[in-house]
């Protein structure tokens, strides 16, 4: 009797839970699921559309002046990489310190705002240390004015048209730098110290190549002399960029003239010795043409 009761109870214990999983939800063999419910497509986001695009803490600028370099407009929708074109394009004026994009949404209007910190006005130009060259003719290379905002850009500017200037003078060795100083009234001071250090002289010239004329020759028609006993009276020995561009010019019209019409002249090379500064000058003439 017990054998036949555990197996009455195993058919029964089959038979149930063969109807609890056929009572289970889920996937029934051969049949596709159905979704309880519809996916709805959703709406992109709406991009804000700027109703005005405005400046603001500007003193000294002209707000037009601002403006003029933005490409976010009123009307349109606001792009962040145009923000972001615009805050460089405003920076880049060299007039601010510093410069930010605010947006401010009220009664359904969208306010750009670019607000905009000034850097100080110069209220004067000092310049300290010069002796070989006027301040006159310092001011003029560095071309920064009092009553001007302060723009780094433009003394850097300024400051290498002034080294230029020492360098046409034989003082390659010139270093000028700069400092500020605040005024009580929020004015800045600007003091340039320069630097002169030994003007170095030119103390040779050498031509590399030339076999159709003598270095005496070809020396005689360049700006460039090296020192000798006339530069207390002449600007002999003194090292000029220009004055080398015009006799690279002057040595080509005279190989032109005497029918070297191929010549090759290389950028005159500058290099340091000892006692001074060694021009050297390579050149290839090439063959003599002459009129048949």
């Amino acid at each position: 009797m017990r054998g036949i009761s555990r197996t009455i109870g195993t058919r029964w214990l089959i038979l149930v839970l063969g109807l609890v999983l056929l009572g289970l939800p889920g996937q029934v063999r051969g049949q596709t699921p159905v979704p309880d419910q519809a996916s709805e497509p959703t709406d992109p986001p709406q991009a804000t559309l700027l109703s005005e695009v405005v400046i603001g803490g500007n003193e000294q600028v002209d707000t037009e002046a601002i403006r003029i370099r933005l490409s976010s407009r009123a009307g349109q929708p606001l792009d962040h990489e145009t923000v972001d074109a615009d805050i460089r394009s405003i920076y880049e004026m060299g007039f601010f310190k510093n410069v930010e994009a605010r947006l401010t949404e009220a009664d359904g209007r969208s306010v750009l705002t670019y607000w905009v910190r000034e850097r100080p006005l110069i209220r004067q130009v000092r310049v300290e240390g010069n002796e070989k060259v006027t301040q006159e003719e310092i001011l003029t290379e560095l071309k920064i004015h009092p009553r001007t905002i302060l723009n780094p850009v433009r003394i850097r500017r300024g400051i290498l048209d002034a080294k230029a200037l020492y360098e046409k003078k034989g003082h390659l060795d010139t270093d000028i730098s700069y400092r500020t100083e605040s005024t009580v009234n929020g004015e800045t001071i600007v003091s340039f110290t320069i630097s002169e250090n030994t003007q170095t002289s030119v103390v040779d010239v050498v031509f590399e190549g030339n076999q159709a004329f003598s270095d005496k020759i070809l020396a005689g028609f360049m700006q460039t002399k090296k020192k000798n006993w006339l530069s207390r009276f002449l600007p002999f020995g003194v090292l000029s960029n220009e004055a080398l561009k015009t006799d690279v010019e002057r040595l080509t019209a005279w190989y032109y003239d005497n029918g070297y019409i191929n010549v090759r002249i290389d950028e005159p090379q500058v290099t340091r010795g000892e006692d001074g500064l060694v021009v050297t000058i390579r050149l290839e003439e090439g063959p003599k043409y002459k009129v048949g």
